[in-house]
């Protein structure tokens, strides 16, 4: 399991202490929240740029 990194609290969701971040098992509670305080159609939005991202890396990688 990785290391927890520190969080900053400004990068918290309101409410959230960096102490509660991560559950037990390693995970970045932190986006989970965030997500889901996005709409439905904000969340497809941050999914495609995502996705966006990982094709634009992949054809930079492809350049002979």
């Amino acid at each position: 399991m990785a290391t927890p990194r520190t969080v900053p609290s400004a990068d918290l969701p309101e409410g959230i202490e960096p102490a509660e971040a991560y559950s037990k098992e390693g995970v970045d509670v932190s986006l989970i929240l965030w997500m889901l305080e996005l709409s439905p159609l904000e969340r497809l939005e941050a999914a495609q740029d995502m996705i966006d991202t990982v094709w634009l890396l992949r054809e930079a990688a492809d350049v002979s």
